[in-house]
């Protein structure tokens, strides 16, 4: 039973985090967390694989497309890439408490600066 509901999760979450380009870790990272049972210094590195193959069948479809900037996606992925290794360093002396509550943070302030910036108002 949990095989297929993350199965059928990872389907949702790969086509929300394809369809509005938002980082699927957002819903991938829970998803580890509380239904596969898997600490945050697990979660966020299993997470960031599953991007990188989630990201990949994205990008490949819009680029077919012809939807890509190229330019903004290399300038943005230099800070990234120095992000990523940054991150994973610093995420090593940080407490697993810790590592929770500031995922739960990113994810409530993403969470409302979308309902904010939405049509609603």
């Amino acid at each position: 039973l949990t095989t297929i509901l993350v199965i059928s999760t990872s389907f949702v979450a790969g086509i929300i985090s394809s369809f509005f380009g938002i980082g699927g870790g957002i819903i991938f990272v829970p998803l580890l967390v509380i239904i596969m049972d898997m600490g945050m210094r697990q979660a966020a590195p299993t997470s960031m694989f599953i991007l990188f193959i989630s990201a990949f069948a994205g990008m490949t479809t819009h680029t077919i497309l012809g939807h890509a900037d190229f330019y903004m996606a290399l300038l943005l992925s230099a800070g990234a890439l120095l992000g990523g290794f940054t991150g994973a360093r610093i995420s090593i002396n940080v407490k697993e408490n810790l590592l929770s509550i500031m995922v739960s943070a990113v994810i409530i302030v993403v969470a409302v600066k979308l309902f904010l910036d939405s049509d609603l108002w």
